[in-house]
């Protein structure tokens, strides 16, 4: 079975010469799933980065589109709005995809100013503070706001979601201060930070001269309760000092996880994880230079034809300290022959695949599926292994959704899937595509073979299945889905006396209604506004239950098993006890 992932769109090579560049198009939607008009989007390299790739406004459908972005790099996507939280989404545009698609969601959010005191009152300049809300699986990310407290210890967050939150404070020799909060409107605080010194967190590398100490990224997530928490970056991106060691004080009681990456270098261990209950660790890593190794080998065909001019690219198996790893490639000569200097060690995982082609890897092994790359298959560095690489004319299936009405699914998420005879469910997933504006979408550089597949879509653009049909080798196929309207579900959430609750987590999942009981895994999350309204949008036809979240401070509950019809709006009450 070939792996979930999110793919999206395939598109010819650069024209040689010309540097690529990408397109990000998508839409932007509100707390109960509206189209915002006039919201800022805009493009960066890494969440907090200062620096713009790009910036755009929404237009009257909520629909942006952001040119002229760099490949091959991931890109942060990130949407503003007064009094929302800030969408942020990830957007990989790479060798082979020119643009992506997505939707992000906005939530109703409140301004948190204060002031950062220690336990004498003087303020605390210079602390690291962010707004959050923990245990969050929204239908959308949030940036949580960060902020440092100046001379007189004040700060300001904009964008902290409504409801239950969490003002997380810190600075050197004070312990880490989480101050709850349960808000529906702008308010102000003050937090007391005490001296302590908490969990520690002693890391420090060998191996790594000094000039290049200022390179390493050293990244420090914390989990609690199975989830990860947010802290201030001062924590989450810290840097070595000039001896090559890094100390944080202060820190709450979490599990810890500790990786470093440098340009040219790989660290032993690759993660350091803590263990729960201890207060002080000390964490060494050892830095090993990685020089370039030369992969050699040829491409052919099935019928063992060269295969000329064909971009070779290998990627390193991305650390979990980057988001992807960079690419090296090469083209094969005429004789079907390549060279690929890459900076990897023996036995090293990397990706291998053809970037623009029209053929795809076929190889007998180490088989890792298609993704927003293209077919690729995993290797293992060996720079005394001759590599004898099988390429296949690659498959391809354009895609088009439209509704009942025969206009385009915009931003609607389709699934290729493949049947599993004997298998419960059936029918599996292969990869994931967002449509465009014009509905149309492609599965390509696919191998191709005897296996039935199907386009399944469920979300806010409809619901529905294509045709089952098959994709031989080399073979193009054009399919048209139409999608009937999808269900929506809207409700309030209230407490017992029948006051509408804010920022509640609730979750939509699958129900068997004959069965009373939960079909899949798949579940669906939003938050209520500020009147405890909520709505679900793209909803599947069939029965469904809303609960709270896993973690709910309001508290625990779920409603009644319920049908929804398509196109039609289903309306919820949930009363919680608390």
């Amino acid at each position: 079975m070939l792996p979930v992932v999110a793919a999206l769109a395939l598109a010819s090579s650069p024209l040689a010469g010309q540097k690529p560049q990408g397109v990000v198009e998508g839409r932007v939607l509100g707390p109960l799933g509206d189209p915002l008009p006039n919201v800022e989007v805009e493009a960066r390299l890494a969440p907090r980065d200062t620096a713009r790739l790009g910036a755009t406004r929404t237009d009257g459908e909520g629909v942006f589109r952001l040119g002229r972005l760099p490949t091959e790099c991931p890109v942060h996507v990130i949407a503003h709005l007064p009094g929302h939280s800030s969408a942020i989404a990830l957007a990989t545009i790479g060798h082979t995809v020119r643009q992506t698609n997505l939707t992000l969601r906005l939530w109703q959010a409140n301004t948190v100013r204060g002031r950062v005191v220690d336990a004498n009152g003087k303020p605390v300049a210079g602390a690291a503070v962010i707004g959050t809300k923990d245990h969050t699986g929204y239908d959308g990310s949030f940036l949580a706001p960060e902020a440092v407290s100046d001379a007189t210890g004040k700060f300001e967050l904009v964008g902290v979601p409504i409801g239950d939150c969490v003002v997380r404070a810190w600075a050197p020799g004070f312990e880490l201060r989480e101050h709850l909060l349960n808000t529906v409107a702008d308010t102000s605080i003050e937090v007391v930070l005490a001296p302590g010194e908490g969990t520690l967190l002693s890391i420090y590398v060998k191996g790594l001269p000094a000039a290049e100490l200022a390179s390493v990224e050293v990244r420090v997530d914390a989990m609690r309760n199975g989830a990860a928490i947010a802290l201030p970056s001062a924590i989450e991106r810290a840097h070595l000092d000039d001896k090559g060691q890094l100390v944080l004080e202060g820190l709450p009681r979490a599990e810890w996880n500790v990786r470093m990456q440098a340009p040219g270098y790989r660290f032993d261990p690759p993660t350091a994880t803590t263990v729960n209950g201890q207060f002080v660790h000390v964490l060494p890593f050892k830095a090993c230079a990685v020089t370039n190794i030369t992969l050699r080998g040829s491409l052919r065909d099935t019928d063992g034809n060269a295969l000329s001019g064909q971009r070779l690219i290998a990627r390193a198996r991305p650390s979990r300290s980057l988001l992807e790893a960079p690419g090296f490639d090469t083209t094969t000569d005429a004789d079907g022959q390549f060279a690929l200097p890459a900076p990897f060690v023996r036995a090293q995982a990397y990706d291998l695949f053809l970037a623009g082609s029209s053929w795809v890897l076929k190889q007998p092994r180490h088989r890792s599926g298609p993704d927003q790359r293209g077919i690729h298959w995993l290797e293992f560095a060996d720079p005394d292994r001759q590599l004898e690489l099988i390429a296949t004319p690659s498959a391809f299936v354009k895609v088009r959704l439209v509704d009942a009405d025969g206009k385009p699914a915009s931003f609607t998420t389709a699934q290729l899937q493949q049947y599993y005879p004997g298998v419960i469910p059936p029918w599996r997933t292969l990869t994931r595509v967002v449509s465009g504006r014009d509905g149309a979408l492609d599965f390509g550089g696919l191998p191709g073979g005897p296996e039935v597949l199907r386009v399944h879509v469920a979300g806010e653009g409809g619901c529905g299945d294509s045709k089952d049909f098959k994709l031989g080798v080399g073979e193009r196929d054009t399919i048209e889905v139409v999608l009937d309207h999808a269900a929506t579900v809207r409700g309030r959430v209230v407490d017992a006396a029948g006051n509408p609750l804010a920022g509640v987590r609730l979750t939509l999942s699958n129900w068997d209604l004959a069965a009373d009981q939960q079909v899949d895994t798949e579940v669906t999350s939003v938050t209520s506004d500020r009147e405890g309204r909520f709505v679900f949008t793209g909803v599947l036809p069939g029965g469904h239950r809303v609960a709270t979240a896993l973690y709910e401070f309001a508290g625990e509950g779920s409603s009644q098993p319920f049908e929804a019809e398509a196109g039609a709006s289903t309306e919820v009450e949930l009363r919680l006890a608390k």
